[in-house]
């Protein structure tokens, strides 16, 4: 049987997961029926979440066709990471999922296995890298780099000439201010904006910032 896991069982897995039985948010445009759906948990404490079957990794290979594929529903890079390594070992396809909301500018690069969830938007002439979340109501401006591994929060906003490094994690409602074409602003590798941040300066890699506007805490 060909099956869709959603790993993660917080909230983007359990919003994405709603999506996807009402066509909301497939990939390839392919029809599933609900039971083919399941939830996969590093160490699963309830048999059913949401209505689904909740497994491991292991059990989901076990049931799994050779079509069956993955969905990245994590927000921490860390986990991110993690997750896809042990995907990869087990010889399944992590696939990208864009809902019929989000708005992708025709002349953006995408990288692979990537969330695109409700309402998200992300203006041309921006890269994004692989395993990235961009969740429901988030904004990616114009001619922004974006790495590996990144999660940008519900209706956080990456404005114009901004680049974010690998790992970094948004929280939710923050916002990064413009750079410029000459002098972007720059969020270092594993950095993590605090919610409702105002970032209106660079950001160092691993530093933590929080408030308005955003200082290091």
């Amino acid at each position: 049987m060909n099956m869709i896991a959603v790993i993660g069982t917080e909230n983007p897995g359990r919003i994405i997961m709603s999506a996807l039985p009402d066509g909301a948010m497939l990939p390839h445009s392919q029809e599933l029926d609900a039971q083919d759906l399941v939830f996969v948990s590093d160490a699963p404490t309830v048999d059913m979440l949401d209505g689904h079957t909740m497994m491991t990794l292991a059990q989901f290979v076990d049931v799994a066709g050779t079509g069956s594929r993955c969905i990245l529903a994590q927000e921490n890079p860390a986990q991110k990471r993690d997750w896809v390594t042990a995907v990869h070992a087990k010889e399944l396809t992590i696939t990208e999922m864009r809902h019929k909301s989000a708005y992708l500018a025709e002349n953006i690069r995408a990288g692979k296995g990537g969330i695109y969830d409700a309402h998200c938007m992300i203006k041309p002439s921006t890269t994004v890298g692989d395993y990235c979340l961009a969740q429901v109501f988030s904004l990616i401006g114009f001619s922004c780099q974006i790495g590996d591994y990144v999660t940008i929060g519900v209706h956080a906003n990456v404005l114009d000439h901004v680049i974010i490094e690998d790992d970094v994690q948004i929280h939710a409602g923050a916002i990064i201010m413009s750079g410029t074409f000459e002098q972007p602003r720059r969020i270092g590798k594993g950095a993590i904006i605090g919610m409702g941040a105002v970032v209106t300066e660079d950001v160092a890699p691993g530093v933590t910032v929080a408030g308005n506007p955003a200082q290091p805490v």
